[in-house]
């Protein structure tokens, strides 16, 4: 009888540490979004259910040489339904070691928030940066505030650069329609006189 209970005990306290050790966990998902060639609109985004906690989610991809930027939002209701300090940062690399990408920070985020009678929304942006053919990873960070949860939502947005011939073409064509139009201005100044 004094062992059975002994072992009850022991169980007990273990799934109570077992409880308190998974809601305290950080949450961590990797997406591949493979190969992308511009122009591309990604949408990302996650939902986490009655859970009070900090995530990191990691978004891979892969690039030729083009312009990127992204926008992630939530909405937040009170502590009912939200996410809090949502952050978004763009590295470098492929290696994600614990959640946390370990390739080189490119960018990171600014935060814009608005609030309203119950609610606050924020978005994360990227502004737009130039980046070299390569691998990269969008991470999407942020604490669970609500008590049945929270979600983001997002965009990652990928456009060509311009090749350095078409550059010579854009200002070949500047160059000529600027001398069409002095050579008019030029012209109609004689045939007045």
């Amino acid at each position: 009888m004094k062992k059975e209970r002994s072992t009850l005990m022991r169980h007990a306290a273990l799934g109570i540490l077992a409880f308190f050790a998974v809601s305290g966990q950080v949450r961590a998902a990797d997406t591949n979004l493979g190969n992308q060639l511009p122009p591309s609109q990604l949408t990302i985004g996650n939902t986490f259910a009655n859970s009070v906690g900090q995530f990191n989610d990691n978004y891979l991809f892969s690039i030729p040489a083009a312009s990127t930027d992204s926008i992630t939002s939530t909405i937040s209701l009170g502590s009912i339904f939200g996410i809090n300090s949502l952050q978004t940062s763009l590295y470098g690399g492929t290696n994600v070691v614990s959640g946390i990408p370990s390739g080189t920070l490119m960018a990171t985020s600014n935060l814009l928030s608005f609030n309203g009678a119950g609610w606050t929304a924020s978005s994360a942006i990227i502004n737009p940066i130039m980046l070299t053919a390569g691998n990269y990873i969008l991470h999407v960070s942020g604490n669970i505030s609500g008590t049945s949860g929270g979600s983001y939502t997002g965009i990652l947005n990928i456009v060509a650069v311009p090749e350095a011939s078409e550059w010579a073409m854009i200002l070949a064509g500047f160059g000529l329609i600027g001398f069409i139009a002095n050579r008019r201005k030029h012209h109609a100044g004689f045939s007045a006189s």
